[in-house]
């Protein structure tokens, strides 16, 4: 879903969504369609996303394009002067500084497309996602599948029981969940007893499943109620 706002000096526009929605895929998209046309561009990181390249930004296809990787907003601007357009990835991390340096980017005429979670682990704004939001000329919201009921995916789950705010990680570590984010609590307590189960081997998390209450307004297709006949595609999602 794409939204299109006002337009200002350079347009700002702000790729989000769950992870593997896609949002880095399509920043490199935007990216390599701006170079066709002769465009000056500058990409940005965060330095402490070191995942798969320290120097690149890469989707989860492995596409790639070369980043400088910074630690604050501010050294955005000093590497922009010449640019037609600015684009970030991973926004999220970085603080709301980067809003005001966005801003300032748009008075100068530079165009600005940034990609970043919405929400983090535990369903709250991550970051200064909400803010850039409301400064934003064009939003675009990606949606990933959900890995229990195949549907869209609206909140990214961390299978570690590891509660710092950024944990670096992919499959291993997250996954997709169809549920909103008023239902996110119940869907990480569905998935942590799926997770003690795998670690003990045992069949305690199928029993447990079958005790839990989804709810009213659940998503995930009755994964409560349900729960047991889920168990095995719950597991093969988790490994």
């Amino acid at each position: 879903m794409s939204i299109q706002n006002k337009s200002k000096d350079g347009n700002i526009e702000l790729i989000f969504g769950s992870m593997f929605s896609g949002k880095t895929k399509l920043l490199i998209k935007k990216i390599k369609h701006a170079q066709k046309n002769n465009l000056k561009i500058t990409v940005f990181k965060p330095k402490i996303d070191i995942r798969y390249d320290k120097e690149k930004i890469v989707s989860h296809e492995k596409n790639k394009f070369k980043a400088i990787p910074i630690l604050n907003p501010s050294e955005i601007i000093a590497h922009s002067k010449d640019s037609n357009l600015v684009a970030i990835d991973e926004v999220q991390f970085f603080n709301n500084d980067i809003v005001r340096i966005c801003s300032e980017l748009s008075k100068r005429k530079i165009n600005i497309v940034l990609a970043g979670l919405d929400m983090d682990f535990l369903g709250k704004p991550f970051g200064a996602i909400p803010k850039l939001m409301k400064i934003a000329d064009k939003l675009t919201h990606l949606h990933a599948i959900c890995d229990i009921c195949k549907k869209e995916a609206y909140h990214t789950y961390r299978i570690s029981n590891n509660n710092k705010k950024i944990v670096l990680g992919e499959k291993e570590t997250y996954l997709a969940l169809g549920v909103p984010t008023s239902n996110a609590v119940r869907a990480v307590e569905i998935m942590k007893i799926a997770t003690v189960a795998i670690m003990t081997e045992t069949n305690t998390g199928r029993k447990m499943f079958k005790g839990i209450n989804s709810g009213s307004g659940a998503q995930c297709q009755d994964i409560a109620s349900e729960a047991a006949s889920y168990f095995d595609l719950v597991i093969e999602a988790l490994r």
